[in-house]
């Protein structure tokens, strides 16, 4: 049996040329930033992980030095409690499960209980674009073979954001399976604006409703429950 014998984590900034006005957040990226982890055992595997920076891990990784790389259960329980602390290392997670499943030789969809190795994938937008380069990007998705298409919500009035829907149903039909993130789960760090509530995201639950919108992601705070539970209550999509 091998044993995990070190965790390399290395740290990247790739610039971006134009800058990336991400819809989720209110300052313009100007660089995209990513941790990669490797975590190895004794017998010179690799398993490779990619997310956050996990600011503070050195003080944890002694606790899966030494320890079984299959032993997935003890893993997830020592990152729970990692959580607790200092925020969820999840490039860690997936270096661990990458690890286990390159021991195992089983690709990790069979090892959580997948029947499947393929998956339908949708096409997301990441920026707030104008109506008719909304409609290119969901021509563009159909050409490419996408089954679906994510619009990102946060323009300055609902009634734009909701242009953008009608218009895009309006050109490419049932072509398209359309989704909507309204953003409103989370916030940047400096982001202090407040997040809908359940009135209101009925409003524009409702009006996804009338163009077959398939899903409404983050329409309230992550930790609104009630408002979750009342919302669903409300309106009848997903």
């Amino acid at each position: 049996m091998s044993t995990i014998s070190r965790v390399e984590i290395t740290h990247h900034q790739l610039p971006l040329d134009p800058v990336f006005p991400a819809s989720w957040d209110t300052q313009p990226r100007t660089k995209f930033p990513a941790t990669i982890v490797r975590v190895f055992d004794d017998e010179g595997n690799c398993g490779i992980g990619s997310g956050d920076a996990m600011y503070g891990f050195d003080d944890y990784q002694r606790y899966f030095i030494g320890q079984d790389p299959l032993d997935l259960d003890r893993h997830a329980a020592v990152l729970s409690n990692i959580e607790f602390h200092a925020g969820r290392p999840w490039p860690m997670d997936v270096a661990l499960w990458d690890l286990a499943g390159k021991l195992r030789d089983e690709p990790i969809w069979k090892m959580v209980g997948g029947t499947s190795n393929r998956i339908r994938a949708y096409a997301s937008s990441g920026v707030h674009r104008s109506v008719p380069e909304m409609v290119q990007v969901a021509r563009q998705a159909i050409a490419l073979g996408f089954p679906a298409l994510k619009v990102r919500f946060g323009r300055p009035s609902l009634d734009e954001d909701l242009a953008v829907i009608s218009a895009v149903r309006d050109a490419v039909g049932d072509q398209l399976e359309l989704m909507v993130d309204c953003n409103q789960g989370w916030r940047m760090a400096w982001d202090t604006q407040r997040p809908w509530d359940v009135d209101h995201a009925t409003v524009v639950a409702q009006r996804l409703e009338a163009e077959s919108v398939y899903w409404m992601e983050e329409p309230l705070h992550r930790g609104d429950y009630d408002g979750m539970s009342e919302l669903r209550e409300r309106v009848n999509i997903r």
